[in-house]
């Protein structure tokens, strides 16, 4: 409970008090890393609750949605066999099965209109002319990948099997029967991402960035200051931009400012920087 108010205690005056800061510099390092940590655990603890009090049931109906979709792509009467290496199917070639019929906004833009094309006499190039993810021609599956290009499968490789609509169906049941479970994840997932990708990531690069523009302006001003204490500095006062970041976000307010939290962290650090100096000169004029 003291550890508590003593947080409170430190986040008012890191808003509030610029004094606060030549008081704050003469404790240890360790007390401003545990007010950083402990700051970055409640925000990320509001923001994973905040969103997922809306993504939770909507990513149970999505996922819902999007198995029953699937399920209708597969043709009603399309039977694949493979065996001994070689493929056949009860349709003409080529034959295409497109996407399934999900909202734009929900999928990463591209030009693939179809996720499979059988067709014996396929090559690599029309995997672009069918605008398709993947393609099945004699010997080989092609299948697109982002980092490699293309990836090679040999049907020679796979087992024997039959594939109608009832199989798919089944197996995309028991898919949906683990994945529904994905969204009570979310807070967890939400809140880890946030720890690790923006408060120990992003922030602590604005951090040492912040450190490094007031070192310089110390030593411009020939009154030098530690990094590790200008570091410190940069850290209480990114306290009150990143309330005002955490509320936009929530509200998904978007600021028409190219690095706008980064310019007001400077701006308060060096405005925060300027009444310590003014402090010591008031209680040390030079004679």
């Amino acid at each position: 409970m003291d550890k508590l108010k003593t947080f409170f205690y430190v986040f008012r005056k890191s808003i509030s008090s610029p004094e606060y800061y030549k008081e704050l510099l003469e404790t240890k390092f360790a007390y401003t890393v545990k007010y950083y940590i402990f700051l970055s655990l409640i925000l990320s603890l509001i923001i994973s609750c905040v969103v997922s009090i809306k993504a939770i049931p909507s990513s149970r109906v999505g996922l819902r949605i999007v198995s029953e979709e699937i399920k209708k792509i597969y043709p009603d009467d399309l039977i694949i066999n493979v065996k001994d290496g070689k493929w056949n199917i009860n349709k003409p070639e080529p034959y295409i099965i497109p996407l399934p019929n999900i909202p734009e906004n929900t999928l990463p833009e591209s030009d693939i209109k179809n996720i499979i094309v059988f067709y014996k006499q396929g090559t690599v190039e029309d995997l672009d002319n069918f605008k398709t993810f993947s393609l099945v021609n004699e010997t080989n599956v092609l299948a697109k990948d982002k980092y490699s290009g293309m990836r090679v499968y040999p049907i020679k490789d796979f087992p024997n099997f039959d594939i109608d609509k009832s199989k798919v169906n089944e197996v995309i049941d028991r898919m949906y029967e683990y994945l529904k479970y994905i969204p009570f994840f979310l807070p967890l997932i939400i809140f880890l991402g946030q720890i690790l990708f923006n408060f120990l990531g992003t922030k602590v690069i604005y951090i040492l960035w912040i450190g490094l523009v007031l070192f310089l302006f110390s030593f411009i001003r020939k009154n030098k200051l530690s990094y590790l204490s200008a570091c410190r500095i940069g850290i209480h006062t990114m306290t009150l931009p990143l309330l005002f970041e955490v509320i936009l976000s929530l509200a998904k307010v978007n600021v028409p400012i190219f690095g706008w939290f980064f310019l007001v962290n400077v701006i308060l650090s060096l405005y925060v920087l300027e009444k310590i100096y003014k402090k010591e000169e008031t209680l040390n004029p030079k004679i």
